[in-house]
């Protein structure tokens, strides 16, 4: 019995799981039920963005793109995802300690 069937077939099926999630989520953000207005910024009533907010997401938006585009061009059977190299995971994680650092002071700042 060979598992290559099987194997096209969970991995069509995973496929399609993701696709589908990946479409209900983009209707939901575009029909606004998922509201993106806190996203960067803290008070949903004024129109001002916060910085900190502003590259945290643009960081992590550019290298989960760019780690994307690693894996993807490994090939279509890679064995492995490619490794996340120092220099990556740096500027990862010097994003979110800046929001961090960012938000405890301005908790301890604005009181909450």
């Amino acid at each position: 019995m060979s598992w290559s069937p099987i194997a096209r077939f969970v991995e069509a099926t995973v496929a399609v799981w993701f696709a589908a999630l990946a479409a209900i989520l983009l209707l939901r953000l575009a029909t606004g039920a998922i509201p993106l207005d806190g996203l960067l910024k803290h008070d949903r009533r004024t129109l001002t963005f916060q910085f900190h907010r502003l590259q945290l997401v643009a960081v992590t938006l550019m290298m989960a793109g760019g780690y994307l585009i690693l894996a993807i061009a490994r090939g279509g059977h890679a064995q492995s995802l490619p490794d996340v190299t120092p220099p990556f995971l740096l500027a990862v994680a010097g994003s979110h300690l800046t929001y961090l650092g960012n938000k405890f002071a301005l908790t301890r700042t604005l009181g909450g």
